[in-house]
């Protein structure tokens, strides 16, 4: 009895289908089948650009950090080729590193970049803590400091390496002072460090930034 009653319902259920599918015309019943179907698609393609948005996310993180490691690299090399010479550090300074503190012009993450070259840099050739610590914070001001002034002209781009100069030229004659001892005075290091800057930082970045205009950098 039961097995009859599901297969009346059954048939029922098939009847009532056929005849509503012949109530319907055919270009209404692909209408219908097309707007059940269109929302699954609409999902798919949303998925399929989400999914498209988090690959270049994750390329322009992989990129960001990247570039960042190859400054702090660069910075570090530069550091310790000039601290072999007896020049990164001291009254008189002039670190060819700090050319490369006009870079955050080109790519933000340049800036954390120099501030990780140095504070390795300062580490590795024998700076104290607040040298490693302070001389961490001026190049991390002139990075940021460069950044801020990325829209200058280029006949006025020299102006976007002054951040690097002062901030040195201010932070570092205290450490020598307190952290090294060094007798002597306040603007007088002040002023021999002001110089390596200008040579280094100043002149130096500005010419680097000439050639990496000249390359087409992006």
């Amino acid at each position: 009895m039961t097995f009859w009653r599901i297969n009346n319902n059954f048939s029922c259920s098939g009847l009532k289908f056929a005849e509503e599918y012949d109530r319907i015309s055919s270009g209404e019943f692909e209408t219908f089948l097309t707007e059940a179907i269109l929302p699954v698609r609409l999902t798919k393609t949303k998925l399929k650009e989400k999914s498209k948005g988090m690959r270049k996310k994750n390329t322009r993180t992989a990129l960001f950090i990247t570039r960042g490691a190859i400054v702090a690299a660069m910075y570090v090399a530069l550091t310790y080729l000039a601290s072999m010479l007896g020049l990164s550090s001291g009254v008189i300074q002039f670190r060819i590193s700090e050319a490369l503190c006009i870079l955050p012009i080109f790519m933000p993450e340049a800036i954390p970049g120099l501030a990780i070259g140095c504070l390795l840099s300062n580490a590795l050739t024998g700076c104290v803590p607040w040298d490693i610590a302070l001389g961490t914070v001026a190049t991390l001001i002139g990075a940021v400091g460069a950044y801020m002034l990325r829209k200058l002209p280029k006949k006025l781009i020299w102006i976007a390496t002054l951040p690097t100069v002062l901030a040195n030229a201010i932070i570092v004659p205290f450490v020598l002072l307190y952290a090294y001892g060094i007798e002597g005075g306040y603007f007088y290091f002040m002023l021999t460090v002001g110089i390596g800057e200008i040579v280094c930082a100043s002149s130096g970045g500005t010419l680097l930034y000439f050639a990496m205009k000249k390359a087409r950098f992006k």
